[in-house]
């Protein structure tokens, strides 16, 4: 595989970022509708908003495989520090897949809510609203674990010139723990732990493009070290 390959594969990262905030901005759900709200209130939202719902969400279910492109370049390269045999690297890969998973699923029911938009009940809008963002917010058992196996990947390399340098792997291990709060989301409608709060949302949205443009740095000075070794 030449280098130009592995150089698109890694700027699928920041485009799946782009088109993610993207879709998810036009939809209206930077932030998400509040959990607090009504079933009534909750309707309304859907009933002014669909068609731009639709629009949005169809550019973030588009964008899904532009991350798992991102990720099975990420694999490659953890598999240069690891080896033939490269447990951390395919559980990463594994766990990316179920974090794309834990996107489309929650986002079909935002989509379904739209479908039929005249025949549901207010409370059938707020159950797909809850289906919607409990999972989608609260995923963090996806994506922790595959941050927390790239981190250890890294910071195992103890090569003279490792693969990405080991401020990456701590940072890793970082975002990691900075996704922990959207627990709360399971718990609380109001406050900075519900799914729309600062440290369920917002936090936890930081640290995952965080870590998607550090990856993406450290990714392509990887690949251009690679390529320009003797």
């Amino acid at each position: 595989m030449n280098q130009r390959t592995h150089i698109a594969c890694t700027w699928a990262g920041p485009l799946f970022v782009l088109f993610f905030v993207l879709g998810l901005f036009i939809a209206g759900d930077i932030p998400p509708p509040s959990p607090s709200l009504t079933p009534q209130q909750i309707a309304a939202i859907f009933k002014e908003h669909t068609t731009s719902i639709q629009i949005g969400l169809l550019i973030v279910l588009a964008c899904q495989g532009l991350y798992a492109i991102f990720c099975a370049e990420l694999t490659v390269q953890m598999r240069r520090i690891e080896g033939e045999h490269s447990p951390l690297a395919f559980a990463q890969l594994g766990l990316a897949v179920l974090a794309i998973l834990l996107a489309i699923v929650p986002m079909m029911f935002q989509l379904a809510a739209t479908f039929r938009i005249n025949e549901r009940s207010d409370f059938t809008f707020q159950l797909l609203s809850d289906l919607t963002w409990l999972p989608f917010i609260g995923a963090w058992f996806t994506v922790v674990p595959q941050w927390a196996v790239t981190g250890i990947a890294i910071l195992q390399d103890t090569r003279e010139q490792p693969i990405f340098p080991r401020w990456s792997g701590y940072a890793n291990l970082w975002f990691a723990v900075l996704s922990l709060p959207s627990t709360g989301l399971y718990f609380l409608k109001v406050g900075p732990f519900a799914w729309d709060g600062m440290l369920a949302f917002w936090l936890a949205g930081g640290a995952f493009f965080g870590w998607a443009i550090i990856m993406t740095v450290v990714m392509l000075k990887a690949i251009r070290q690679q390529y320009s070794s003797p």
